[in-house]
């Protein structure tokens, strides 16, 4: 049999990523419930575990966690619709002024020149107010009708009702799974057992970044109540939602509340809350954040963002929100590999990169829904 030569091997390789991306986006519609439902299992495991431990048969451990996460994200979707509400009437009315402020600030970049007045100057004013006029005459705002309105939120139900379905089946499978990847390895299968390490990992990650996304969303409505901008709670839980998708997020979060407090409240004050924005973020998300992580998390700073950008060509917004914990997944997938563990480490930090939080224990690895003494190897 002939061999492939490296090249080849390389093209083939190349060939089958581009078949495996295709795919991945043309059954978004199928995998995401699957990938939102995984996620929130692992979130939910340490819960689960907590109620075994005290006696709590696992069925109705498992029903009441599911109605602390509909109670949860009921509250979450109640505070966004009546925030966002309140917010939707007045949007065209701010966007207008948005739109006729960039008009004058623009214009008055040609009117403060030191340069000398002349026709060519005078041609060159117009020509840029005309320009400026026919630009921001795209920025427009329409309410949505009624039945959009109402075609979102059934939408978002029927996948919402999708993703809790499947999250009470794998959470009534999770004790199971141990003693299912025993199996398969005695069968002559792969060993899976690292699986377990990055569902650990997962809801680690998981669990501090819903807690610092908390603290975000908290500081942002506080700060944006205490300047007295309109809208705070939009402002805050806009924040926290963002927070989890990496690095941009926080950025995207920022740019409504400065942009109406650039009309509201003047120069000055929007100046402060974008700075008060940047506080945060630098706080939380480049201090705080990679503490509390450890050095365990190790991945490139320009690979979060490429995942964070990749994801969300693939599956969308909600790509972006899971963009680390599969990067992780993949990370860890290619480190157990021998032909491919090159690209684990190409994935993550340098060694002048890592942070050394000694005081931080090391991690054991468990499988969802699986107690640390059993799984630990």
């Amino acid at each position: 049999m002939k061999v492939l030569t490296p090249g080849l091997r390389m093209v083939l390789a190349i060939a089958c990523l581009f078949v495996i991306i295709g795919g991945l986006r043309a059954a978004g519609n199928f995998l995401v419930p699957i990938i939102l439902a995984f996620f929130l299992t692992a979130l939910n495991m340490p819960f689960i575990q907590w109620q075994s431990k005290r006696g709590v048969p696992h069925l109705v451990a498992v029903i009441l966690t599911v109605l602390v996460n509909v109670s949860l994200i009921g509250l979450l979707v109640a505070l966004t619709v009546n925030a966002t509400m309140d917010f939707l009437p007045k949007a065209p009315f701010y966007v207008d002024q948005i739109r006729a402020n960039i008009e004058v600030w623009g214009t008055r970049i040609f009117e403060t020149s030191i340069l000398p007045d002349s026709d060519q100057l005078k041609e060159g004013k117009e020509n840029f107010s005309e320009m400026l006029r026919q630009m921001t005459a795209q920025f427009t705002y329409e309410l949505p009708s009624a039945n959009q309105v109402m075609e979102a939120v059934m939408s978002l139900m029927g996948t919402v009702f999708f993703v809790f379905i499947i999250m009470i089946f794998m959470m009534q499978e999770s004790l199971l799974m141990k003693l299912r990847l025993d199996d398969v390895r005695k069968a002559s299968g792969p060993d899976l057992n690292y699986l377990g390490q990055i569902s650990k990992d997962i809801q680690r990650y998981l669990h501090i970044k819903t807690g610092v996304s908390l603290v975000t969303g908290a500081l942002a409505w506080l700060m944006t109540m205490a300047f007295g901008l309109e809208f705070p709670l939009l402002w805050g839980v806009l924040a926290f939602v963002l927070n989890y998708i990496p690095s941009i997020g926080s950025m995207i979060a920022a740019i409504p509340p400065c942009l109406l407090a650039l009309w509201q409240l003047g120069t000055v004050p929007a100046a402060l809350i974008g700075l008060g924005y940047l506080s945060i973020n630098m706080a939380l998300g480049n201090v705080i954040e990679p503490m509390l992580l450890g050095r365990r998390f190790g991945i490139s700073t320009l690979v979060v963002v490429l995942s964070a950008l990749f994801w969300g060509w693939v599956w969308g917004p909600v790509g972006m929100f899971v963009a680390i914990p599969l990067t992780m997944l993949i990370k860890v997938i290619l480190d157990n590999s021998d032909d491919l563990r090159w690209l684990s480490v190409a994935m993550g930090k340098s060694s002048a990169e890592v942070i050394d939080h000694s005081w931080v224990e090391p991690d054991r690895p468990t499988f969802v829904g699986t107690d640390e003494a059993e799984t630990h190897h």
